[in-house]
């Protein structure tokens, strides 16, 4: 149940961390 609930916070920061990239590229593009 721990290593689930790891993993899922994982998942979280890796789609955090790919929204910020997102929003970096676009304030970039402006």
């Amino acid at each position: 149940m721990p290593k689930f609930l790891k993993s899922e916070c994982l998942i979280l920061l890796v789609f955090s961390f790919i929204f910020i990239e997102i929003d970096v590229i676009e304030t970039a593009r402006q």
